[in-house]
């Protein structure tokens, strides 16, 4: 993906949604750690990192908050 470690943070989603949730996808951290991201039938929000136990920044999450608002438009 490009970008990777670039300090943006960069959200997809993906074309076909992970068996029963609402909305699904990716996404790569300012500093390159990725994770899967999907929204539940009851509206909940989960990430899941490939790197047990990662937690992005504070900013990281604001930031991939707002992409993933972009997106869901």
């Amino acid at each position: 993906m490009p970008g990777l470690g670039d300090g943006s943070v960069q959200v997809s989603r993906d074309e076909i949604v992970i068996p029963g949730m609402m909305f699904s996808g990716k996404v790569t951290f300012s500093d390159g750690q990725r994770a899967a991201w999907y929204v539940d039938e009851a509206g909940r929000l989960g990430l899941d990192p490939q790197v047990p136990g990662y937690r992005p920044t504070q900013e990281d999450i604001m930031a991939f908050q707002q992409e993933l608002r972009n997106i869901l438009r």
